[in-house]
């Protein structure tokens, strides 16, 4: 008997609310049954955007962004019900990770809105959502949540792996034959944020289609330099890392002169491709097979950026090749982890946030 969830996220790249249905068997193997996203509203995408570079908000707009998106994200999941001829009885659980807005792990303050009250009451279907403060509570950084999914889902006991999250921001899992637990998942550094940043500053749009602006422009090799100063790269795992430090702010106050805009995308992509190819180099030698997720497999540049520099020996693939669409790996993870917090399994996250104790991750909220 198949037992079926609803997943719902909105990235970092804040261009939709994508959500998926699936199922599990009592092998815990996932099938897909029916996807939708939903472009986010223009407004509310321009001031999710905006709080990203000047972080400020006022108690009467965080209310009503938090509704207007738990409004969203019940919409999705409705359309979803609707259109796969579902009982909302033969649901068990929707997971919604909700909008992130804002990510500190240094004071363990992280935030993300979708009014789940709102998810609940209007589909009727008990709703979990506030997966990371739990692990935050724990001594965690509440970010990446996905290694524990993409062991569940992607491990191979005879093959390297590393599943690279290619988001807003970029986070790698590495899957070891032997492993019980990814010994290593974290965030990279930026991938879609900086490039969506630039592109709707200097061309007016929301990104870079294929990266034909990018495979235009000249890898400025001086400035890729200085921004690969940036501590952060230099930081040892457990780490993570937002919108809220990678931001235009951020890059302007590290340009010295005016760059043609390609050059900037070509550099940042280049700063992408770099930064998780030499993580992954660190860590294992030759022989690991990379399939990647999240927006960023689309923008053939980068991907062809990203194999360039981590060679023959890393052959770069999607996770369609592993039975799972990219696009929609992140909304699955988010119905996974309502099943375990439905089963109130918990999860050990020490190798991948740095928590203390094995947690249960989510709050639920019933109709």
């Amino acid at each position: 008997m198949r037992e079926y969830y609803i997943g719902l996220m909105s990235g970092t790249s804040v261009d939709s609310i994508d959500g998926a249905l699936v199922s599990f068997n009592h092998g815990g193997n996932l099938t897909t049954h029916f996807t939708h996203s939903i472009e986010m509203p223009s407004a509310v995408r321009a001031e999710l955007l905006n709080l990203s570079i000047m972080p400020t908000i006022t108690l009467d707009k965080l209310g009503h962004l938090d509704n207007t998106l738990g409004e969203l994200f019940a919409e999705c999941a409705l359309h979803i019900i609707h259109n796969a001829a579902l009982n909302k009885n033969q649901i068990k659980a929707i997971g919604s990770h909700g909008q992130n807005i804002y990510h500190n792990p240094a004071i363990r303050f992280t935030l993300q809105i979708g009014n789940p009250n709102i998810i609940t009451h209007k589909t009727g279907i008990p709703t979990i959502s506030d997966f990371r403060r739990s692990d935050m509570a724990a001594g965690g950084q509440g970010a990446p949540l996905a290694p524990s999914f993409h062991h569940a889902l992607f491990y191979s006991p005879h093959k390297n792996r590393v599943i690279v999250n290619l988001g807003g921001i970029a986070n790698i899992t590495v899957l070891k034959p032997g492993m019980s637990y990814p010994l290593y998942g974290f965030d990279t550094g930026p991938a879609n944020a900086l490039l969506d940043a630039i592109c709707l500053k200097y061309f007016d749009k929301p990104y870079d289609k294929n990266g034909e602006i990018s495979a235009t422009g000249k890898i400025q090799e001086n400035l890729l330099n200085k921004l690969l100063q940036d501590h952060y790269f230099k930081l040892s795992p457990p780490k993570s890392t937002g919108k809220e430090y990678f931001n235009l702010n951020w890059l302007g106050s590290r340009l010295d002169k005016d760059y043609p805009p390609e050059d900037l995308l070509a550099t940042l992509t280049e700063l992408t491709a770099k930064t998780i190819a030499d993580e992954i180099k660190m860590i294992n030698k030759s022989n690991t097979e990379i399939f990647c997720c999240g927006g960023g497999v689309h923008n053939t540049y980068l991907i062809s950026r990203l194999q360039e520099n981590l060679g023959k020996d890393f052959p770069v693939y999607n996770t369609e090749r592993l039975g799972l669409d990219p696009k929609w790996v992140e909304a699955a993870l988010f119905a996974w982890l309502a099943k375990m917090r439905i089963e109130e399994k918990s999860l050990d996250l020490n190798s991948t946030t740095g928590s203390n104790k094995p947690v249960v991750l989510g709050a639920i909220y019933y109709p």
